[in-house]
């Protein structure tokens, strides 16, 4: 029981010392002096850089590539496509002449 009135005095104390902060006020004008100076700085020239056009290809180019190997992988995995299956055919078709072929170096 003590120690909850510790945390619930301490919170109190939080409280009223973050309420007692005096409120600061910007100057009048200072928001129209902010705005100006950002107008004055002027609009980044993007396309001028010579690494905009690289880097919009490649990000291109790798969509792109994602979007072909994600296609191709789903192809695979629907119409059989890889050699587990073509080994898990041949064994369930028959489960014995791939066990014994080997061993009789047919």
């Amino acid at each position: 029981m003590m120690k909850n009135d510790c945390v619930t005095e301490l919170e109190k104390a939080l409280v009223a010392s973050h309420r007692s902060r005096p409120q600061v006020e910007a100057p009048a004008g200072w928001d129209m002096q902010v705005m100006q100076q950002i107008q004055a700085q002027g609009r980044p020239r993007i396309e001028e850089q010579e690494s905009f056009l690289t880097q919009r290809f490649v990000w291109r180019f790798a969509a792109v590539a994602c979007t072909i190997a994600f296609i191709v992988s789903m192809y695979a995995f629907g119409t059989d496509l890889g050699p587990e299956h073509l080994v898990a055919k041949l064994f369930f078709d028959d489960p014995l002449g791939l066990v014994t072929m080997p061993i009789f170096a047919l």
